[in-house]
């Protein structure tokens, strides 16, 4: 195989490769799939990306996330959206804390939240109670909310409700599925969503409670600092450098070895060329001949033989021919 075959082969794996990369990440990413449910980075009917788009368009309203540790947070005077959450693990003290400083804090349970004995018991703090007893179908509600203001009910059954703490709220909303990207595209009520928002300038989708938080790897560095085409011109760097030194495909047959593998006729013809001048060649073989066949002619045939070593004057096929004649003609001498 050529070399320029060698590199359009190189080059098209390369290309695939790159592809089906991109395929991927555009079918992982695209979509968020990658991210939990009801989180604002995801875009199908699971997650909450419409509801954050949406709100990002309203005039005279900041829409943000949050990636940092809730215990590090300062949301004052912000709307702060918690979907799919559960206020015991984050902390009711905390929850309370956040609304005293000034902010709306909306939280909304997650689908298959049911609590046993001591989580409805934890609740009792903030008057807020849970049927004993709900099928796994069945969508959450609050049996008894006493001092909260009902936004949203189920017939009798309160689906979302609100208290003032300090200068903030707390809304608590027993269902997450109205907040969905699914729910919302299919349907024209948006009542749970605009009553449980209030009025808000700010809001802040959290997901650290989702478990989406930053890292602080270096692909996230490159982003912050805008290095994703010094990335780009490393990697091309190093494709170059892999081509430029990538041998052929199939390696290229080694001459010296050929040579090696020839006759013994051709390297002792090629040895001869090298080391032995034309003009002594006859002398040199002749003086390798008489060194084993001295007692084999007479005096007289060997010296005749050496006269015509001593006369080829430049013409050694001539003096072989001689010195043959002298060894092998016919009579005895």
């Amino acid at each position: 195989m050529k070399r320029w075959q060698t590199t359009a082969l190189f080059a098209a794996l390369a290309a695939g490769f790159a592809w089906g990369a991109l395929q991927l990440f555009e079918s992982e990413f695209s979509g968020g799939q990658v991210y939990p449910q009801y989180s604002s980075l995801r875009a199908d009917p699971y997650g909450a990306k419409l509801l954050y788009a949406s709100l990002g368009r309203l005039p005279g309203v900041r829409v943000t996330r949050n990636f940092a540790p809730l215990t590090t947070w300062n949301a004052k005077g912000a709307t702060v959206i918690l979907l799919s959450a559960n206020p015991l693990a984050i902390g009711l003290e905390e929850i309370e804390k956040w609304a005293k400083s000034g902010s709306h804090v909306l939280m909304t349970l997650s689908d298959d939240y049911r609590p046993d004995a001591s989580e409805r018991w934890s609740y009792r703090h903030w008057h807020v109670k849970f049927p004993l007893h709900v099928k796994p179908d069945d969508a959450m509600y609050f049996t008894e909310a006493d001092g909260w203001k009902v936004l949203e009910a189920d017939g009798i059954h309160p689906t979302a409700i609100e208290r003032a703490f300090g200068t903030g709220a707390v809304v608590l909303v027993a269902r997450s599925e109205a907040f969905s990207n699914g729910y919302l595209a299919d349907t024209d009520d948006v009542g749970d969503v605009t009553n449980s928002l209030g009025a808000p300038s700010q809001l802040v989708f959290d997901e650290t409670h989702l478990g989406v938080t930053e890292t602080g790897s270096v692909v996230g560095l490159a982003k912050r600092f805008r290095l994703t085409g010094f990335a780009v011109g490393l990697a091309l760097l190093a494709i170059l450098f892999i081509w430029r030194n990538a041998g052929a495909f199939p390696p290229a047959a080694n001459t010296r070895a050929a040579r090696r593998g020839g006759p013994a006729a051709s390297g002792l013809r090629t040895l001869l060329h090298k080391h032995l001048p034309p003009d002594d060649l006859i002398a040199a073989c002749w003086k390798e001949w008489l060194a084993m066949h001295t007692r084999s002619h007479s005096a007289e045939r060997l010296r005749r033989a050496e006269a015509a070593v001593r006369d080829q004057s430049g013409k050694p096929l001539q003096a072989a021919r001689e010195i043959y004649q002298a060894l092998h003609a016919k009579g005895d001498f």
